[in-house]
């Protein structure tokens, strides 16, 4: 009796185990983290909306497409490739040398030059229509703020004409970067996978997917949402990223631990081309 008693005992522990296993394997959690374990994107691949409708698709998403769309921000996104700085045209959006100005612009001797963008670029990828048709849009920084989250630490200039410039000698270089010609991309961004209405949109399980569709290694770019690295930013709808300036060893950018630099500025305030007020915040890993 006691020998049957015991049998019995065994066979329904295994059989909740086998249940218990098989629910686990079985589960939808478990089924959508299996089918996703093989997926791999090209985290160097800009991000259409093309692109994503394709990303939603193979990772099963795409039944979220009429929540994450109205989501979706047009961003410009630009990549450097390293060059003699001699060999780049007057007035060419870059970053890293020697800045061109007009010879009677003044700017402050404790700035270094970071990168300038051609507005003619800007415009010809600008969805949104933000920026100006024409001029130059500069970016200096105070390297002693350059780990700091401070108002000082970039500054944002604007001429309203690419013509009659001049490489200014006399303005500093950033030390340590290569100069570098940028080219650029029209993309789409969405909100990071960490930020209230995505973790409050999709199930836990599918976080892994989004955040597979939706991240990338290294971005530079303007306008979209910040990638960011530690904290979300909360500056509420009227503040636009001006510029993200990522750690790129091609040409020597470095934000801290390969971090990131975000420039921001209000939304009106960029309208009427006033860059005398931007917001500047540098998040790095620990």
């Amino acid at each position: 009796m006691e020998t049957s008693l015991a049998i019995a005992l065994t066979i329904t522990l295994i059989a909740g185990l086998l249940l218990i296993r098989f629910n686990s394997v079985s589960s939808p959690s478990a089924k959508y983290r299996k089918m996703i374990e093989a997926v791999r994107f090209d985290t160097e691949t800009v991000l259409t909306e093309e692109e994503l409708t394709r990303r939603l698709q193979t990772l099963h998403l795409d039944h979220y497409r009429t929540k994450l769309y109205p989501l979706l921000r047009q961003e410009i996104v630009y990549k450097i490739e390293p060059c003699p700085e001699d060999t780049l045209k007057t007035g060419a959006s870059r970053t890293g040398g020697r800045p061109d100005l007009p010879p009677d612009t003044v700017i402050a001797e404790d700035l270094f030059f970071l990168a300038q963008f051609n507005c003619q670029d800007l415009k010809q990828n600008d969805k949104q229509n933000l920026f100006p048709n024409k001029g130059m849009l500069y970016f200096f920084l105070n390297p002693h703020n350059k780990r700091l989250n401070r108002p000082d630490t970039v500054r944002v200039y604007y001429n309203s004409s690419s013509d009659n410039l001049v490489s200014r000698t006399d303005i500093a270089p950033l030390p340590d970067i290569i100069p570098g010609q940028i080219c650029f991309f029209q993309a789409v961004s969405l909100p990071q996978y960490d930020t209230d209405i995505i973790q409050n949109m999709l199930h836990d399980y599918e976080m892994d997917g989004y955040f597979k569709m939706t991240n990338r290694e290294q971005c530079h770019k303007l306008l979209g949402y910040p990638d960011t690295i530690t904290d979300n930013f909360d500056l509420g709808e009227d503040k636009v990223l001006l510029m993200q300036s990522d750690s790129d060893s091609a040409v020597g950018l470095q934000w801290g631990n390969m971090g990131r630099l975000f420039v921001f500025i209000d939304k009106d305030k960029l309208r009427r081309l006033q860059f005398d007020e931007t917001e500047t915040f540098v998040q790095s890993y620990e």
